[in-house]
């Protein structure tokens, strides 16, 4: 069975996203695929699990756990084995959800312990720092695969292309594509509008 392991630099960066994309599209394929989510740093109020299961119908489970601050202990570790046969049960491939909240050392062990390869997933923003990524290539290894770049703003493409793809290029960075950002899926749903205007709805 193939594993993924979705990683990012910091939290809001698409990892939930493309994962689900991934299994959709997948899934469409005819290649059963599930998406497992370890660590969160609030577990207990973390959405994705539900996302998963109503995007995915994946069945409710007990993870993500509470993310370790330092590496994988024996008992944390015990816990991913055993939510991990749980997931990957008559699956062909399994994406597995990242933490930026863990440390670099987790996060390789946590890749080594999966068997997986890794992708990263960067917010796009024009001082983008790529010689950064050189740390986290020396991290995975071989395991490293390449990055998606998500959120390109609109008539930012021609400077990503040149400089970003150019300067990962430079540092031997796979770059597996530029995601365009989409205004209409940042903006807020009328519920929330109403929430935070203190309003009511009258009709419907």
């Amino acid at each position: 069975m193939g594993v993924l392991y979705i990683e990012s630099d910091e939290r809001g960066a698409g990892k939930t996203a493309l994962c689900v994309s991934l299994a959709h599209s997948l899934a469409s394929r005819g290649i059963k695929t599930a998406v497992f989510k370890p660590f969160s740093v609030t577990p207990k109020d973390d959405p994705d699990s539900d996302i998963y299961q109503a995007l995915l119908g994946q069945q409710k489970s007990e993870w993500p756990f509470l993310a370790p601050k330092g590496d994988l202990t024996p008992e944390v570790t015990e816990k991913i084995i055993n939510a991990l046969r749980m997931v990957q049960e008559n699956q062909d491939t399994l994406i597995v959800e990242g933490s930026s909240s863990l440390s670099n050392a987790a996060s390789a062990n946590l890749v080594e312990l999966l068997d997986a390869k890794t992708l990263v997933v960067l917010r796009y923003r024009s001082e983008l720092d790529t010689s950064k990524l050189k740390s986290l290539k020396t991290m995975f290894g071989d395991r490293f695969v390449g990055v998606v770049t998500n959120g390109l703003t609109q008539y930012q493409k021609h400077t990503a292309n040149s400089k970003v793809v150019t300067s990962m290029e430079s540092e031997g960075i796979t770059s597996l594509g530029l995601i365009p950002e989409d205004r209409q899926l940042l903006a807020p749903t009328v519920e929330q509008l109403a929430t935070h205007l203190n309003g009511r709805f009258t009709v419907g």
